[in-house]
């Protein structure tokens, strides 16, 4: 399926990898701080909505240009995992820049989401 342009920010494609059995929703995060603010409060509404339309949804988001994140993104990203995970959904992080990482492993957040080096390696993995 085509890439979907939303809110500047961020873009939403859907794919169905080769071993999956449903589609995957890819989100990437076109910004490179991912602050409070109208992209984050957009993001946050849309993956409500695709939780919505999809409850067993296979989520992936690509952090690839992000090297800021602040505890309101990091909250929205735990929020919708566990969401997710209650759901049978499942959510997966991708291709995560050094200082990003940095501040999953301090906030001793890099064990709570599975987190894979690139895209190709996360959606095999669905």
């Amino acid at each position: 399926m085509p890439i979907e342009d939303l809110e500047a920010g961020f873009t939403v494609e859907q794919v169905t990898p080769p071993k999956a059995g449903q589609p995957v929703h890819i989100v990437f995060i076109e910004e490179s701080h991912l602050v409070d603010g109208p992209v984050l409060d957009a993001l946050g509404n849309r993956l409500n909505a695709l939780h919505a339309e999809h409850p067993r949804l296979d989520l992936l988001i690509d952090l690839g240009q992000v090297d800021l994140m602040t505890s309101s993104a990091l909250g929205l990203l735990g929020m919708q995992h566990r969401k997710l995970w209650n759901a049978k959904g499942r959510m997966k992080l991708c291709d995560i820049r050094p200082s990003v990482m940095e501040v999953l492993r301090i906030t001793r957040l890099l064990g709570y989401f599975d987190v894979y080096r690139t895209r190709a390696e996360a959606l095999a993995s669905f």
